[in-house]
């Protein structure tokens, strides 16, 4: 289980910093729709990597304390809200299939 949590953190922290990238490249060519859509991305992938890490804090350890528990609970909610956040942005700026007749 602990091999599993931290494989998702660090994946999760190469596709937040894959998608940052990404970002910035379209902001500096101007293309500011692509822009937002990878920051969703990036928000996705951030509260992928805040859950992870909440979860590992808070239910992992095997003596936990008030610190821990509260900073993993911390880590929990922001996760849970920059994913949501991150998937409702996604939606509104994902890229529209146009219709080629």
């Amino acid at each position: 289980m602990d091999l599993l949590l931290m494989f998702i953190v660090v994946v999760s922290a190469s596709f937040s910093v894959y998608y940052s990238f990404k970002s910035r490249a379209y902001r500096r060519e101007g293309r500011f729709e692509m822009t937002k859509f990878y920051q969703a991305k990036t928000n996705i992938a951030m509260g992928m990597l805040l859950i992870g890490m909440g979860i590992i804090q808070t239910f992992t350890f095997p003596h936990p304390s008030l610190i821990r528990v509260t900073i993993g609970l911390i880590f929990l909610a922001l996760g849970l809200f920059n994913f949501y956040m991150g998937t409702k942005h996604y939606r509104y700026y994902l890229p529209q299939v146009r219709d080629k007749h």
